[in-house]
């Protein structure tokens, strides 16, 4: 078995988005997709079949986990990878 990590170096941008999804977890990361996509929490909620309090809760935790204050830096965050 090979156990070493290819050592080629990687761009900026696929660090940032290794980073982005180490942080967070497969349901954040869509919910964050959905909302950068223009798409309301209503529309959110209804499109993964949750209650709007579920993607308010998620987007809260998304927000503290890139350590920014708001859908729109979180979204300019998300486009930037």
């Amino acid at each position: 078995m090979n156990y070493f990590v290819s050592m080629k170096p990687t761009s900026e941008k696929e660090q940032q988005q290794r980073r982005l999804t180490y942080l967070l977890t497969p349901k954040e990361l869509e919910i964050l997709s959905h909302l950068a996509n223009g798409k309301l929490y209503k529309e959110v909620a209804e499109a993964q079949g949750i209650k709007i309090d579920t993607v308010k809760k998620h987007a809260s935790t998304i927000y503290r986990k890139l350590r920014v204050r708001n859908k729109t830096e979180a979204i300019l965050l998300f486009h930037a990878f």
